[in-house]
């Protein structure tokens, strides 16, 4: 009887002919003590995406571990999603999509002995650099400042860890039921944070990882600013509908959430003060936030700016 994988890599592809061998030698090139099977879940792209997994499959000397389905019409990115997570069976799920890819074979390793090893955690993501369509860098994305996260660190919206880089507990047929709640949702990386906040603590690893590919073909990166804001407090409204204990609480947490959103506007402000204006207009006129809401979010911007001269002038 085949020995059931620790590791469960999810790989969703559509339109990725360009990228998908990048992802897939990420993952191949892991280096673990460990059984890993990479499950890669083509939603019916009409490019080579196929073509070039099937040559990989034939022609790798690791490929043994892929399994791969192409679907006969395209599901959307959801319910595709959902599919491959159906799909698993191991005790730990990670995810890669097929447009991104890792850079360090030892990435599953150190994170799968985090979380044998701490099992009141959930989650564990590590850095990542950002990169353009051709490869070039972009910038880098770390978390050093925090290295555990919580529920509330989620539940107000300041935090979604990088899907590129999580490694999980697989909590699938929960997860499942989760998602079913958000049919329309364009954020699978926001939807998988939320869930998993509730189950543990979320470990930050300080090591970068992975590439995440920033192009206009991407369902998040394609958004313009105000897009993102929009949906971005769409989504974490009908989270904290299905979080809520009461009217009462759901308040709270929707103040709390467009308290973070203001104060992260603030500071965009001087990058951009017209956008940042109207975006600030926006959401007062359109969701009728209390003053008390902008003041909140002026004394955490203000606190930031406070403990920042204190630390430079110790």
């Amino acid at each position: 009887m085949a020995e059931i994988p620790l590791v469960s890599v999810v790989m969703i592809t559509y339109n990725h002919e360009k990228y998908i061998q990048k992802a897939i030698e990420g993952v191949l090139m892991q280096q673990c003590s460990f059984e890993v099977e990479l499950i890669i879940v083509d939603d019916n792209s009409p490019d080579k995406t196929e073509e070039i997994v099937k040559k990989i499959i034939e022609e790798h000397p690791n490929s043994s571990c892929i399994k791969y389905t192409k679907h006969n019409e395209n599901k959307g990115m959801m319910p595709n999603f959902i599919w491959a997570l159906q799909q698993t069976k191991s005790k730990y799920i990670a995810l890669c999509e097929g447009d991104d890819y890792w850079t360090d074979p030892l990435k599953l390793q150190k994170q799968v002995d985090f979380l044998e090893a701490n099992m009141e955690y959930s989650l564990c993501f590590t850095a990542k650099s950002n990169i353009d369509i051709n490869g070039v860098f972009i910038n880098e994305s770390r978390y050093g400042h925090q290295e555990n996260w919580i529920t509330k660190d989620v539940l107000n919206g300041s935090f979604i860890a990088p899907t590129q880089t999580i490694v999980s507990k697989n909590l699938s047929n929960d997860l499942i039921n989760f998602l079913a709640k958000f049919p329309d949702s364009t954020g699978g990386d926001k939807l998988y944070t939320y869930f998993y906040a509730t189950k543990g603590k979320l470990k930050y690893i300080d090591a970068n990882t992975a590439n995440y590919r920033v192009h206009s073909g991407g369902v998040w990166s394609g958004l313009n600013k105000k897009q993102q804001l929009i949906i971005h407090i769409r989504e974490h409204l009908k989270f904290l509908e299905v979080v809520k204990k009461d009217k009462l609480h759901f308040k709270q947490l929707k103040r709390d959430m467009f308290r973070f959103i203001l104060t992260r506007l603030y500071f965009s402000f001087f990058k951009e003060p017209l956008k940042t204006v109207n975006n600030l207009s926006f959401i007062l006129i359109k969701y009728k936030i209390a003053p008390i809401v902008f003041l909140l979010a002026g004394k955490d911007f203000s606190l930031y700016y406070i403990k920042l001269l204190q630390s430079k002038f110790k």
